[in-house]
């Protein structure tokens, strides 16, 4: 995995492997920086298949986050995007959305079940047989 810091105005769209991060300073809603790390991934030979993919590639986010923390701020907080590009689905392409401190960060990585995908994630990519 590959995360590269990208600046407010870059239109980079990383695909997995590669990861884009933006953050900002959030002062004064709490006392540290706001992080995206953010990618996109095509779709797998199922829906199934691909929801597992989703998951596995924000687990490994979080776990980067988790090894890089003394390149952040102790109250730092993260959002973790994994989702579409846009030419599998030009809208509602975020797929996972998660995240928090680092605290909820390692949360996520002792009950994986936290790692939801969101409503309506493959509509209009997989075959309505598959949609759901």
């Amino acid at each position: 995995m590959i995360v590269t810091a990208l600046k407010r105005d870059d239109t980079t769209e990383p695909v997995w492997d590669d990861v884009g991060l933006h953050g900002c300073d959030f002062r004064p809603h709490f006392n540290g920086d706001f992080h995206n790390l953010f990618t996109t991934t095509y779709p797998l030979e199922s829906k199934t298949e691909t929801e597992h993919f989703f998951r596995s590639i924000a687990k490994k986010i979080a776990e980067w986050i988790l090894g890089n923390q003394d390149r952040f701020g102790r109250e730092d907080r993260f959002q973790i995007i994994v989702g579409w590009p846009i030419d599998v689905r030009p809208t509602g392409r975020q797929v996972i959305k998660t995240g928090g401190d680092f605290a909820t960060i390692k949360q996520l990585l002792d009950n994986q079940d936290l790692i939801q995908v969101r409503d309506g994630w493959a509509t209009s990519v997989f075959s309505n047989a598959e949609d759901g």
